[in-house]
């Protein structure tokens, strides 16, 4: 049996948490650190999450793509990534930017609400 935790002449309770950074992800320009509302771009700014580039939305991306004369008709075949990974370092091919299997939303908790709860804690050890 472990012996109690002090601080400052209180006994504590000691949980076992999961490190987790809240996931926001921005509905304008797609980067993951901030949402829409902290955005510092221009009110007008929009961002295809294809392929991350500014002035066109993924409903244009096969007409504005960067590489439309290399495509073999009028739809877009580029491969699929996320800028967000490339900016990271990280292996970017086979998701893009709005995607949930992206590496660096795995260890992201959602932010819904600021006055929610938070997760469950886990004890270091059980009280029997």
């Amino acid at each position: 049996m472990r012996k109690p935790t002090y601080m400052y002449g209180q006994q504590l309770t000691v949980h076992f948490t999961f490190r987790f950074t809240p996931f926001r992800q921005c509905a304008q320009c797609h980067v993951l650190s901030h949402t829409m509302m902290d955005c510092k771009r221009a009110a007008d700014y929009t961002c295809c999450h294809i392929c991350g580039r500014p002035g066109h939305t993924a409903q244009k991306h096969a007409q504005k793509c960067p590489d439309a004369k290399k495509h073999s008709g009028l739809l877009c075949d580029c491969p699929i990534r996320c800028f967000n990974c490339v900016y990271a370092s990280k292996p970017g091919a086979g998701h893009l930017a709005l995607d949930k299997t992206c590496p660096l939303k795995k260890n992201m908790r959602p932010v819904t609400n600021p006055h929610s709860p938070p997760p469950p804690k886990r004890q270091l050890h059980p009280d029997t």
